[in-house]
């Protein structure tokens, strides 16, 4: 889940929402958030997590401990 207020994101596990992990911190380097503001998960389990206030959506691998990201695309307006 995303945690816009601590700029993280947080791994939960599906059956009782037992606290697993979480990355992120406040920043605009690779790993970085500002503001995550959604989440939707890859057919490879590869987590992409829009990034609001760094314009970006950034993919992380499938475990919360991995430090590789990516950057992709930019955003377009949320709220019209």
């Amino acid at each position: 889940m995303t945690n816009a207020d601590n700029n993280r994101v947080q791994m939960l596990t599906s059956a009782g929402g037992a606290y697993v992990g979480e990355w992120g911190t406040l920043g605009g380097g690779s790993g970085q958030l500002h503001s995550p503001a959604s989440i939707a998960f890859g057919p490879n389990g590869s987590v992409y997590v829009a990034d609001l206030y760094n314009n970006r959506i950034q993919v992380f691998a499938p475990s919360a401990t991995s430090t590789k990201t990516e950057s992709r695309g930019h955003l377009k307006a949320l709220h019209r």
